[in-house]
């Protein structure tokens, strides 16, 4: 994760740097394997990207919310 896309493949909101609209949302974005279990971790980053989607103008996520009751 990063700003650069010369040394990161996704931005801060796990966005890849060469395909605009495409999030990654699970484990692939960390450099190299923990020493411990990912499982809050992963679910921590999946949290923070359904609120960034949620919170973004074009409303990706706004449409589906009317279908939860």
């Amino acid at each position: 994760m990063g700003s650069d896309s010369s040394n990161s493949v996704v931005d801060s909101n796990v966005q890849s740097h060469d395909v605009k609209r495409l999030y990654v949302g699970d484990s692939c974005v960390f450099p190299r394997t923990l020493s411990v279990n990912p499982s809050m971790t992963i679910m921590s980053m999946a949290a923070r990207l359904a609120d960034h989607l949620d919170a973004n103008e074009s409303g990706y996520l706004s449409g589906s919310q009317q279908l939860v009751a």
